[in-house]
């Protein structure tokens, strides 16, 4: 899980590209980034995507609402592992 303003920064180093998230977003108690790690270091989700939601939600609780921003084949590995699609999602983001 991301906790720090510096896990924020590895993550978005691991998708390659600047983090949507502002490090405010870190104080909010129900707000988690969850993140997948090799050997210790922030991994982007590769191979099986079926495998990967299946370990992030088996560390989560079952009343746990998650909320994910997929498209393509990790879409579909996100509602093979049992999530529903709800539409379309639009993100606005303030100028800074």
């Amino acid at each position: 899980m991301v906790d720090t303003v510096g896990g924020l920064a590895e993550w978005s180093a691991a998708w390659g590209s600047d983090s949507p998230f502002r490090p405010e977003l870190l104080g909010f108690p129900a707000v988690h980034i969850l993140v997948g790690r090799r050997r210790g270091e922030v991994r982007a989700l590769d191979g099986d995507l079926d495998a990967a939601w299946a370990g992030i939600l088996s560390g989560l609780p079952a009343d746990r609402r998650v909320v994910g921003y997929e498209a393509g084949p990790a879409l579909t590995a996100a509602t093979n592992t049992g999530f529903t699609r709800l539409g379309p999602l639009r993100v606005w983001l303030a100028p800074m």
